[in-house]
């Protein structure tokens, strides 16, 4: 059972980095958006399939935490996890800061790319972390994950040449930028263990 629940919360964490993916622009007016607009908008259409799936398997009723000494759902733990997530996303803006690209239209168009390639990296992250599991039905599907990831190449390609005039390799190649997203892929699978760990790992709790 402890397994069931470290491979939901997998799920579930895979899933907030993809809602986390539109926090930045929320707020951001249309005129600085410009393009980026239309790519953040197709973005959710290709992501909803996979987000829609990696919902399903979280939302296991049999999965019980404690929190604060009361019996809650998963999702609740994963609502709690929130600010962690977050500073997923203030690290990603920090790398455009540092890189200063200039005017607010081309630090959201930098941002958009630098979110794109994170998406890419955490999406085969999170299928080779799932795929690992042995029970029964576990594991992204892969005609989900695929095309998911195969248009995600390819988008973060076009806005690279778009926005950068450097190829998805080039972007890659910078220390700072490949680091960082190493970095959050292995909070990423500890946010994952920790999180078990609190809601699961006393005597009192429910698994």
């Amino acid at each position: 059972m402890k397994e069931q629940h470290r491979y939901s919360l997998g799920c579930g964490f895979a899933w907030w980095v993809i809602h986390i993916f539109f926090r930045p622009f929320e707020c951001v007016e249309l005129a600085v958006l410009g393009s980026v607009d239309d790519r953040i908008a197709e973005f959710s259409e290709r992501a909803e399939g996979l987000a829609s799936w990696l919902l399903d398997e979280v939302g296991n009723d049999a999965l019980v935490y404690r929190v604060e000494g009361k019996r809650v759902s998963i999702f609740a733990v994963l609502e709690a996890s929130e600010p962690r997530v977050k500073e997923w996303m203030f690290r990603l803006i920090e790398v455009v800061v540092a890189r200063d690209p200039g005017e607010p239209s081309r630090r959201y168009a930098d941002l958009y790319c630098l979110m794109l390639g994170w998406q890419l990296h955490m999406a085969v992250v999170a299928q080779t972390y799932l795929d690992g599991f042995h029970a029964e039905n576990a594991g992204i599907r892969n005609d989900v994950a695929s095309p998911f990831i195969q248009w995600l190449r390819e988008a973060l390609e076009d806005a690279c040449r778009t926005y950068k005039s450097c190829s998805s390799e080039d972007l890659l190649r910078d220390e700072r930028v490949l680091g960082t997203y190493e970095a959050l892929a292995a909070d990423w699978r500890r946010a994952v263990d920790e999180t078990l760990a609190r809601y699961l790992g006393a005597p009192t709790s429910c698994a």
